[in-house]
C-alpha cells in the first residue's frame, strides 16, 4: 500500500507543469486610456520566455490614484492597487478579482488546468488572454492611443524574434510605454521608479502620428523629478518637464533606434 502511494505521488509529481531551467523574463508597463477622474489604469506584464515561447506569466490591470501633479506635491510614487491579475500559477492559469476596499482579498478563478510540457498551450493562453483584455477593455472605454499603444507592444514582444532573448534588440527589457506627449517626470521620475525601482530599464516612445517608436535605455530610474546631470550633453540639458519625444528626438539624433540615455 504504501509503495502504492508512492507511486502516485510521483506520477502527479511528474504531471505538474514546470516553467523551463533557463526561462528569461522581461517587464512592461503603461496606461490604458483615456485618462479620466482621479485615477489611472495601468497595465503592467511580466513574462518568462524560453525556446521562443512565454511559458510564464502574469497580467496585472492595476489602478493608479493620482495623476503628475499629484506626484509632484508627496514627491513619492503614487498609491496603486491591483484590480485584477490572469497569471500562470502552478500548474493552473487562474483569474483573480481583488477587493478594492482590502486589497490582501480577492475572488480566484480557475481558467485553464495546465500538465508537464504544456509550453505552447501557455504561450497561446497569453496570447488570448492579451486579445480578450483589449476587447473587453475598449469595448467600455473606446480606442485610445495609450491603449493602442499598449497592446501593440504586448503582441510585439510574442510575435517579433528580434524582441527575443538572442534578437538584436534583446536589451529592450523592463519597459516603461509612452506617447510623444507625456512627461518625463509622469513616465520616467513616477512610473518607471516605482515598477523598476533600483533596477535598469527602458523606456519604448510612440509618436502616434508616424506610428513608429523609439526606445530608450534610461538605467535605474530615480523618483527624483529632475533629469539626471549626466543624461545629456551640457549644452542640451532640458530645463522644466520635457515631453518622451522630445527626450526621443534628441537621443536619436535622426536614426530609428537608440541604445542608451546614459553614457
Amino acid at each position: 500500500m504504501a509503495r502504492k502511494r508512492a507511486q502516485a505521488r510521483t506520477g502527479g509529481a511528474a504531471g505538474r507543469y514546470r516553467v523551463p531551467a533557463g526561462t528569461v523574463y522581461n517587464e512592461f508597463v503603461g496606461v490604458l486610456g483615456p485618462i479620466r477622474g482621479p485615477a489611472e489604469a495601468e497595465l503592467h506584464v511580466r513574462v518568462g520566455e524560453h525556446a521562443g515561447r512565454c511559458v510564464d506569466w502574469s497580467i496585472d490591470l492595476i489602478a493608479r490614484s493620482g495623476h503628475q501633479e499629484d506626484f509632484l506635491r508627496v514627491k513619492r510614487p503614487l498609491e496603486r492597487r491591483t484590480r485584477q491579475r490572469v497569471s500562470v500559477s502552478g500548474s493552473t492559469i487562474r483569474q483573480e478579482t481583488f477587493d478594492q476596499l482590502d486589497p490582501r482579498r480577492s475572488v480566484p478563478r480557475i481558467v485553464t488546468k495546465l500538465r508537464a510540457g504544456d509550453t505552447e498551450l501557455v504561450d497561446q493562453e497569453y496570447a488570448r488572454h492579451i486579445a480578450s483584455l483589449y476587447r473587453t477593455w475598449t469595448s467600455g472605454n473606446g480606442v485610445d492611443p495609450h491603449t493602442e499603444v499598449m497592446f501593440q507592444f504586448a503582441m510585439t514582444l510574442r510575435d517579433d524574434p528580434q524582441f527575443g532573448a538572442e534578437g538584436e534588440y534583446s536589451w529592450v527589457r523592463d519597459t516603461v510605454v509612452a506617447l510623444d506627449p507625456d512627461r518625463f517626470q509622469d513616465v520616467i521620475a513616477e512610473r518607471a521608479a516605482h515598477y523598476f525601482a533600483g533596477r535598469p530599464c527602458t523606456a519604448g516612445v510612440c509618436n502616434p502620428a508616424s506610428e513608429r517608436m523609439k526606445f530608450l535605455r534610461i538605467g535605474v530610474p530615480s523618483s527624483s523629478p529632475d533629469i539626471p546631470a549626466d543624461a545629456l550633453d551640457d549644452d542640451q540639458a532640458f530645463h522644466g518637464n520635457p515631453t518622451m519625444g522630445m527626450l526621443a528626438d534628441y537621443l536619436n539624433a535622426g536614426r530609428d533606434w537608440v541604445d542608451r540615455l546614459t553614457g
